[in-house]
């Protein structure tokens, strides 16, 4: 789905031109409205370019769908042809856990280099994924977007500016089930002992706490590990099990857990950005707020959507009762002052993350 600039900022709720103002001094193409298909002249400053993208995301993966290709089909739109994107979906550039490496070397220019994947480069913004910070994936994709692009925030400066990133555009999912391969879960004791893939970083907290061991493993290695029985489930958000297979070797999901969040990221290499003549900034930075703009909108349709087609393959989808809820919530609360004080140990101002998550969330929920 291709969305305008202009509509796109009314979603965005967006002050002041967006992420390239306050770091590349970027101004907005003129005519701009390209990107959705009317006809202007080619903007002028644009060398013809070649950029590689790497991504764990495979193709049909709703992030690469509503967000990738959204982006990748803009640039070259807006650019006239010159800047072209050369894709390489499902780790062909390396693992989840290189992207930065990939990004910092050359390999590639454009990266998903999303936090959970690589936590202890990007710690703070992991707290996305804590229990009960978000109230949907809309409202976190917006807040993402503010905090990442904010210079001010120590999210930017530790996690995006630190690592030699500049924040494209991102989301968050959909907030997360439990899913199980052969054990239905109806009250918590249910996933005691439970060995349950998580992503990484917040969401090893969030296992812990509800009494299963986490298995933290990139999305591609999921379905292996179903396969050979290394796990009794894990936590997902509904919309990716069809496209990573996951709905052929499990049975089971809640619907109403809630549980974590996933911070998805898309970043170009900062040595790459500060190469780039201003007018191709401007292409760049227009393109990803399309592509922000299109996942944003999109969050929690594809979450309804997921649940009807999942019922469809036959997949059991149960509710936990209100009292299991309350105490789920009650096993999850200590979870947030825990992450905060793991991030003191380690020398990351934990606490000054989560305030700025609640903020940001605080802001474009008005």
């Amino acid at each position: 789905m291709k969305i305008g600039l202009s509509k796109l900022l009314g979603q965005l709720k967006l002050i002041p031109l967006l992420a390239g103002i306050a770091l590349g001094s970027v101004s907005p193409i003129p005519n701009a409205q390209a990107a959705s298909g009317q006809r202007v002249d080619c903007p002028k400053g644009i060398p013809s370019m070649t950029l590689r993208f790497g991504t764990n995301i495979p193709t049909k993966h709703y992030l690469s769908r509503q967000g990738d290709q959204v982006f990748n089909e803009a640039v070259e739109k807006l650019s006239c042809n010159r800047i072209k994107i050369q894709y390489f979906p499902s780790s062909q550039l390396g693992k989840a856990a290189d992207m930065i490496t990939s990004a910092n070397s050359g390999v590639a220019d454009i990266v998903a280099a999303s936090p959970p994947y690589v936590s202890a480069q990007m710690p703070l913004a992991n707290a996305f994924d804590l229990p009960q910070i978000l109230p949907n994936a809309d409202v976190g994709s917006r807040a993402l977007y503010k905090v990442a692009t904010d210079p001010k925030t120590e999210i930017y400066k530790n996690d995006f500016e630190r690592n030699g990133l500049h924040f494209l555009y991102g989301s968050t999912l959909p907030l997360y089930q439990i899913v199980t391969v052969k054990v239905p879960i109806r009250k918590l004791s249910d996933i005691k002992g439970l060995q349950l893939r998580s992503a990484g970083g917040a969401q090893d907290w969030v296992v812990k706490a509800l009494g299963a061991i986490p298995v933290a493993m990139p999305r591609n290695e999921d379905y292996e590990a179903f396969q050979r029985g290394t796990l009794d489930g894990g936590l997902f958000n509904l919309p990716s099990l069809n496209p990573n297979k996951v709905d052929e070797v499990t049975r089971y999901a809640t619907l109403n857990a809630n549980v974590t969040s996933f911070a998805f990221a898309v970043e170009i290499s900062q040595k790459k950005w500060e190469q780039m003549t201003p007018a191709a900034r401007t292409v760049i930075t227009t393109a990803g707020n399309e592509a922000q703009a299109s996942l944003s909108s999109h969050m929690v349709s594809d979450d309804r959507e997921a649940i009807v087609q999942l019922r469809k393959e036959g997949m059991i989808l149960t509710e936990l009762p209100a009292a299991q809820i309350k105490e789920m919530q009650s096993k999850l609360e200590p979870v947030i002052q825990a992450w905060i004080d793991q991030m003191e140990s380690q020398g990351h101002n934990g606490k000054l993350a989560v305030e700025e998550v609640k903020a940001a969330v605080r802001s474009v929920s008005r």
